[in-house]
């Protein structure tokens, strides 16, 4: 079931996004899980409680059959796109790289991925996420050279689909994305231990922080400093000494700062994430003595300082704009109008040279209030006709949230159902099983005194039998964890019938019912309290 809705999801099926969500939604609720299942012409389960045995024939609802149609429409689809690649993916001998790499590539091409992460990549670089746009052509390259190497790798190696599996985790698990930023000629991000860096012109040192640079180098908790100098002039191999790491921690040092050609900036934090505060780098002070007239100038966060210097693009412009404006309420009485000065220009000039921008629309119009949403008088009479009744917890959830209430009461919105055994259904089971075992003796006038061991397991399993039965077809059974639960059921309860059984010989008093009502008038039913 996981793969069948991880597939759904990535929106890279021939299935539009409403079909998908639908066609999920009705694997959950039926527990559809196994190939098998899929195979089959024709889906026609229906929504039901586990144990109630009058819904057993219960003619579907004309929604119900809608929604039937359209689920086996969804899923001959999905099924016509895979059938191919799951019918090769069954031969119990695989097949080798090069065949499972052609067999991939083909299915790629049948559920047209190329063309549908096309047209997001389109759509994203159209909206001005350019970021987003190179992610998707950057996705599709790379599981193109990892399929090639695939082939190369495995050309004449057998693989089980199994085998398969796991290579494909490994191999796709060391994806990453790495985008150069735009207008930028080369950025290059790396450590400092690189045997070789090419020219740079400006260099940028993070993290220039005691404790962090240099690294702070400790002794390991079986051989010390003495031990393993001792052990190198031995001949013997091993990692260096804590102080030899302080010394190459020097040199690094010295190479991160004499590699740039016109420009170096170092960087530290004043205090971490909690507010602790935080020393820079001992090696500060060597860097002013080799620098004199060096000056530490302390960066704050523009968005508070109200600064531009963090401003590259048009798109982080309007950002910092909106951002100024939001908050424009609570500077009334700001003592630096030049600033309040130069955003106000900078709004006028950004929205007037960009009235024809469709994504700076959309950015400054979120600076309007938000419209006032309210129903029609003809629409609320729709959702609450007659007189109105609520309860306690309907007011309370209005009161913690009227989206909540509004959702869940008017539009009647529900969450949609999971068909697995959860705990409170494994009581259920217990509860039903021990229901129809009762009910079964009664009915044959028995009792524990007069059945054997055996016959006690033996009716139990037939109560296992028919209660089984009853759960949705291919649903919660389709699961080896509910199977499992199941049979741990039967096993649990075979030995407190057991007991019951000893305790029934040992006296004189018999079960005469199951389950007898009181208080209701009818058949069998006793007198109230």
């Amino acid at each position: 079931m996981d793969a069948a809705r991880g597939l759904l999801k990535t929106g890279l099926t021939p299935l539009s996004p409403e079909a998908a969500d639908e066609l999920e939604n009705y694997i959950l609720a039926q527990g559809i899980a196994g190939v098998e299942i899929w195979s089959r012409e024709d889906w026609s389960f229906m929504p039901r409680s586990a144990f109630a045995e009058n819904e057993e024939h219960r003619e579907p609802e004309p929604y119900e059959k809608d929604e039937q149609r359209r689920v086996n429409a969804a899923r001959k689809v999905l099924w016509d796109a895979l059938n191919e690649w799951l019918s090769a993916a069954k031969a119990p001998d695989g097949h080798s790289g090069r065949e499972w790499t052609d067999l991939m590539v083909a299915l790629l091409k049948r559920l047209e991925v190329a063309r549908r992460l096309a047209v997001r990549s389109a759509a994203a670089e159209q909206g001005g996420d350019v970021d987003q746009a190179e992610e998707h052509h950057q996705a599709w390259r790379d599981t193109l050279g990892f399929l090639d190497d695939l082939a190369f790798a495995f050309s004449d190696t057998t693989l089980t689909v199994s085998d398969l599996a796991s290579v494909l985790e490994s191999g796709l698990s060391q994806f990453t994305l790495g985008l150069a930023p735009p207008m930028l000629d080369q950025v290059l991000v790396g450590a400092i231990e690189r045997s070789r860096h090419p020219e740079l012109k400006a260099v940028i040192i993070l993290g220039f922080n005691e404790g962090l640079f240099p690294r702070i180098a400790t002794e390991d908790s079986i051989f010390n400093d003495d031990d393993r100098m001792l052990l190198l002039d031995a001949g013997l191999s091993m990692s260096p000494p804590a102080r030899q790491r302080t010394l190459e921690e020097s040199l690094l040092f010295y190479v991160a700062a004499t590699r740039a050609s016109r420009n170096l900036v170092v960087t530290y934090a004043t205090a971490d994430n909690d507010g602790r505060a935080l020393r820079p780098s001992p090696y500060l002070a060597a860097l002013k003595a080799a620098a004199p007239g060096l000056e530490v100038k302390p960066i704050g966060d523009p968005t508070r300082t109200r600064e531009t210097w963090d401003i590259l693009t048009t798109r982080d412009l309007q950002r910092r704009l909106v951002a100024e404006f939001s908050d424009r309420s609570r500077l009334q009485s700001e003592e630096r109008m030049d600033l309040r000065a130069k955003w106000t220009e900078l709004y006028e000039s950004t929205r007037t040279e960009n009235a024809e921008d469709e994504v700076a629309r959309k950015t400054f119009s979120s600076l309007k209030p938000p419209p006032q949403a309210r129903l029609s008088a003809d629409l609320v009479e729709k959702l609450i006709g007659g007189t109105f009744r609520t309860s306690v917890s309907e007011l309370e959830t209005h009161a913690a949230c009227p989206f909540q209430h509004f959702a869940k009461y008017l539009l009647r919105l529900r969450e949609r159902t999971v068909a697995e055994l959860q705990p409170v259904d494994v009581g259920k089971v217990h509860h039903a099983i021990l229901e129809d075992f009762v009910n079964t003796l009664w009915e044959r006038r028995l009792s524990f005194s007069q059945l054997s061991e055996a016959e006690v397991i033996g009716r139990l399993n037939e109560s296992c039998g028919r209660i089984v039965a009853r759960l949705p077809e291919e649903g919660e059974l389709s699961y080896a964890r509910d199977a499992y639960i199941l049979r741990r059921s039967a096993s649990q309860l075979s030995r407190v019938l057991r007991a019951q059984r000893l305790v029934g010989s040992a006296g004189r008093t018999r079960p005469r019912a199951g389950e007898v009502p009181y208080g209701f008038k009818g058949t069998g039913s006793l007198p109230a309290l």
